[in-house]
């Protein structure tokens, strides 16, 4: 036998308390804390999250959502080596409900940022609150999916961009600094390149060169340590 949330307890006791003037004063009055409670979702225990403790993990097959009643988190992502900051969640906000909806694994990471409580759901209780053919468990499932396409989308649109700030950088750097060695083509050294531009692209040497790999216009030969710009054509 199930042991009934604290919450429903409270109701039940004040309802069924001996002394008229212990108990609700009406049924609506009744009725309007029970509202409250399933509001708040206090059906659930909260369970603490210690801050620095990282709740949700990137990559992780998703089996509970969470939503915080105290404290804050941060949601964020590794790209290229380095931690990208998404948003900070505080209470009232759920994380972890998309990947749980459309069964993924996780895109994100969440770490608690000081002490977090929150309420979790998990892939049962949803299942059972939702129905898993029902038309609202269908519907919210398509959603998270249109959803979580435009965010792979948006993630592309971010990449592409990054890549050609980079392939930027490369290019005027040589520019400024490179030898002719043919008509129309300039070259530099690799590893002078690399010590000026390393802390202003932001990615290790391995994603620059593939970078280098997929523009058009630069040649790496490691052999010489040279890289080498074709200019366009001006006729």
């Amino acid at each position: 036998m199930r042991t009934p949330p604290p919450g429903v307890t409270a109701i039940a006791m004040r309802a069924l308390a001996p002394r008229r003037e212990d108990r609700y004063r009406s049924v609506i009055e009744l009725r309007d804390e029970i509202e409250r409670f399933l509001h708040r979702g206090a059906f659930f225990t909260p369970r603490p999250f210690p801050a620095g403790t990282l709740i949700v993990r990137e990559g992780d097959i998703a089996d509970e959502a969470y939503i915080i009643t105290s404290g804050h988190c941060e949601a964020f992502r590794e790209e290229r080596g380095r931690k990208l900051s998404l948003r900070t969640l505080g209470p009232g906000e759920v994380f972890g409900e998309g990947a749980l909806f459309a069964r993924e694994p996780r895109n994100a990471s969440v770490v608690a940022v000081d002490d977090v409580s929150a309420i979790v759901l998990t892939q049962q209780v949803l299942d059972r609150e939702l129905g898993s053919d029902s038309w609202l468990g269908t519907f919210i499932r398509a959603l998270t999916a249109r959803y979580r396409d435009l965010e792979a989308r948006e993630m592309l649109t971010r990449r592409v961009i990054e890549n050609g700030r980079i392939a930027a950088e490369i290019i005027s750097y040589i520019s400024r600094a490179g030898q002719w060695i043919r008509p129309g083509v300039l070259a530099t050294s690799w590893s002078r390149l690399w010590g000026t531009l390393q802390s202003a692209l932001h990615v290790t040497e391995d994603q620059a060169l593939a970078v280098v790999a997929r523009t058009q216009d630069l040649d790496y030969e490691p052999a010489r340590d040279q890289i080498t710009l074709a200019l366009l054509s001006m006729a």
